[in-house]
């Protein structure tokens, strides 16, 4: 839930009187990262997050999917970003088989 919130807050940040409020659609967590897939009426895309002093902050956001590099540009360490679009591209494919 602190994921969702915290990746909500985000992309709603200094954006006033919107039609829609986006919603996170699923979630992705190994260790103090996470990957948090939202949709936004008829946009989509993820959210990357990091977990510091008990509270996740949204460290990269973008329309479409990330992929490896693009967490390790945000500082996910390599092993940790690898597993994290792994269980995603899993998590994926069985909401869509």
């Amino acid at each position: 839930e602190a994921i969702n919130q915290a990746t909500i807050e985000h992309l709603k940040d200094g954006k006033e009187n919107l039609p829609a409020s986006p919603s996170v659609s699923r979630t992705i967590v190994n260790e103090d990262y996470a990957i948090a897939t939202w949709i936004w009426g008829e946009a989509g895309g993820q959210s990357v997050l990091s977990l510091a002093n008990e509270e996740w902050t949204v460290i990269a956001s973008g329309g479409g999917a990330v992929d490896v590099s693009v967490l390790e540009e945000a500082g996910v360490p390599t092993e940790i970003a690898q597993q994290l679009i792994e269980s995603d591209q899993a998590a994926w494919e069985e909401m869509t088989s």
